[in-house]
């Protein structure tokens, strides 16, 4: 399964659970005003009883199971409310919503240009090192593909961006491109790093982390 067929799954799923408690909870208040006052019938037919008057025909309905009416509203209101969350969960997952992305939306499954499936650093006195795998994604080659590391302060600012080529060059179509960096500047106001990707015109490369290589 891919991440984003699970993100949208998760995000239905999560909208149908809470769909289903709020119209169960919704629904177990009725039962119970609608209990109460059934209860509150009986009570003035137990008290005509006492004072010798017969119940009419229509007041002697609240009797028939009345030990079961509990649990049989509450079942009602269970289905119910299971019904409830299902229609939100098929709402969810094939109605085109704001802000909501599901089957529906424009591309769902929109496939990133680059994937990273390796990325690892090395911190050492004078710097740090990092070595890392990205995978072409397309259907076409990239050249001079070129992977930008910036280097991040104790602050959070960008010390320095340093540009290193990720080779082979070009990079074609569903292969692995690497890249490598050794960095012996500012050491002590290093906190970090992240990296970017840029086409041969400089502009950057959308890209996502990940073994699921497409």
């Amino acid at each position: 399964m891919s991440s984003d067929l699970a993100i949208i799954l998760d995000q239905a799923l999560k909208f149908a659970l809470w769909g289903f408690l709020f119209a169960y909870l919704i629904l177990l208040l009725y039962s119970r005003a609608k209990l109460r006052s059934r209860r509150k019938k009986l009570e003035d037919i137990y008290l005509e009883v006492a004072q010798g008057v017969p119940p009419s025909r229509s007041n002697r309905s609240p009797f028939s199971g009345a030990l079961f009416d509990q649990w049989r509203i509450s079942l009602k209101a269970l289905m119910v409310a299971l019904l409830c969350g299902l229609a939100l969960f098929i709402v969810f997952l094939f109605t085109p919503l704001p802000l909501v992305k599901n089957f529906a939306s424009d591309n769902p499954f929109r496939i990133e240009p680059l994937r990273v499936t390796a990325l690892t650093y090395d911190r050492f006195y004078e710097g740090f090192s990092v070595k890392g795998e990205v995978w072409n994604q397309t259907e076409e080659p990239f050249d001079q593909l070129q992977a930008v590391i910036k280097v991040l302060g104790i602050d959070g600012e960008a010390l320095e961006d340093v540009t290193v080529p990720v080779e082979p060059v070009p990079l074609e179509p569903g292969t692995a491109g690497f890249f490598e960096l050794k960095y012996t500047q500012n050491s002590p106001f290093i906190s970090g790093y992240q990296v970017v990707f840029l086409d041969q015109t400089g502009e950057p490369i959308p890209h996502v982390f990940g073994f699921d290589v497409n």
